[in-house]
């Protein structure tokens, strides 16, 4: 059983070393072939997409991952992406009517949003996770990073990239993978309109609410200093500031497949009522984990000068001195990605959104007083502070999370009294 998780850990990381060669390339191609004010746009663009997301998922990313493991699977698609899509299209139309009416710019929504119209058909790789079967999303997204890839290339070679074109290509080549990853695991016969069940959906959308409110606020803490600094600073800081926070977030993939890998081997540790292996598992996860994000940061504080002076224009040239602060925040990440799989498997998710709002809160106020004052340096350390409370400080308010840290930390052979 061992091995079988292996293996599928072994398929998402390359898949996500693929994707992240696949980001890197984007990243210098729109470096040339955007100015510093249209990269300013993209990322405000890209920002704003990134808040709306988690209302267009309904907060049933992790939930449907839950259920997937203990009921029929044509019964969880079917109810999940009935609702992904509906919340998907009300939270596309309203922000294009409000870009539309506060914006000229609605064509550049109107690109971008599209992920959130697709996003709904991510219940494949939700599946293809909890099923330790991730050959069919990472088969999918090798071929088409492959076929893109050289596209881009192509576009960027023929000059004909702009603001609109890269914010499109973006769009269509997410929701290409979604469309593809659902029906290359799922097929046609899982969705039945016959498994349409109201009040089962009326128990997810519930179970939701939670994780919708904690997704918005996390995604808050995520993205909202990208809009601050457009706004405070003018779009050519945005456009400089987007570059490191792009790279930095492209080492996040690792503790986001690790805990998405090993979500099942942790589930059946639980529901078999063995807590002393379950958080004796987990701890070692953890830290493991812990070791090798440090390891990450030890590598870009010594190579980011030599990254940004071979393979981005001279424009970006000491934006490595963000990127250096960024990716503090990578541990801070880890230990969250275990820790949201620990609340959805305890069904304690309002502890999601008060720990989110922690650090959503911290990081406007924060942003607020250092942006104007420190600049983009000191968005980058607000970004460290809200990260470190939201993740980790305070788990130490609440009995529960209290309990998570203990059983993690100090008491690995938890005793069944443990289980919340």
């Amino acid at each position: 059983m061992a091995k079988k998780y292996l293996l599928n850990s072994m398929w998402m990381l390359i898949d996500k070393a693929l994707s992240l060669l696949s980001v890197f390339v984007w990243l210098m191609i729109i470096t040339r072939a955007l100015t510093l004010d249209e990269m300013g746009y993209y990322s405000y663009y890209m920002a704003i997409a990134g808040l709306c997301l988690p209302l267009a998922a309904a907060g049933l990313n992790g939930i449907a991952g839950r259920e997937l493991l203990s009921k029929p699977e044509a019964l969880v698609v079917t109810n999940v992406l009935a609702i992904k899509v509906g919340f998907g299209l009300i939270v596309y139309s309203v922000a294009a009517i409000a870009f539309f009416w506060m914006d000229s710019q609605v064509l550049p929504w109107l690109f971008v949003g599209l992920i959130l119209l697709f996003q709904g058909l991510s219940i494949g790789d939700t599946r293809n996770q909890v099923k330790s079967q991730s050959i069919y999303t990472a088969s999918t997204r090798i071929l088409v990073t492959l076929v893109s890839l050289p596209i881009k290339i192509f576009l960027y070679v023929k000059g004909t990239i702009n603001l609109e074109i890269a914010l499109l290509i973006y769009a269509l080549e997410y929701s290409v993978v979604f469309i593809g990853v659902y029906f290359h695991s799922l097929g046609l016969k899982t969705f039945s309109l016959s498994e349409l069940n109201f009040k089962y959906m009326r128990y997810l959308i519930a179970g939701g609410f939670f994780l919708i409110a904690s997704g918005f606020a996390e995604t808050i803490n995520l993205r909202i200093d990208q809009v601050m600094i457009k706004e405070m600073l003018g779009t050519e800081q945005a456009g400089l500031y987007f570059l490191s926070v792009r790279l930095a977030e492209l080492s996040y993939f690792v503790p986001t497949a690790v805990a998405a890998s090993f979500y099942p081997k942790l589930h059946k540790l639980y529901i078999d009522n063995d807590l002393g292996g379950y958080y004796t598992y987990l701890s070692r996860l953890i830290k493991v984990s812990m070791v090798f994000s440090l390891g990450i940061i030890v590598f870009v504080q010594l190579s980011s000068a030599w990254i940004f002076s071979v393979f981005f224009d001279e424009k970006y040239s000491g934006s490595e001195t963000v990127l250096n602060i960024l990716i503090v925040t990578l541990p801070f990440i880890f230990f969250r990605a275990f820790f949201s799989k620990w609340l959805i498997q305890t069904n304690l998710l309002k502890y999601s959104l008060y720990t989110h709002l922690f650090g959503a809160l911290s990081n406007v106020l924060l942003n607020f007083y250092a942006i104007p004052r420190f600049g983009l340096i000191g968005a980058c350390y607000a970004s460290v502070v809200s990260y470190s409370i939201s993740s980790f400080f305070t788990l130490f308010l609440f009995k529960d999370t209290r309990r998570f840290l203990s059983n993690v930390f100090i008491n690995k052979k938890a005793p069944a009294t443990s289980r919340p």
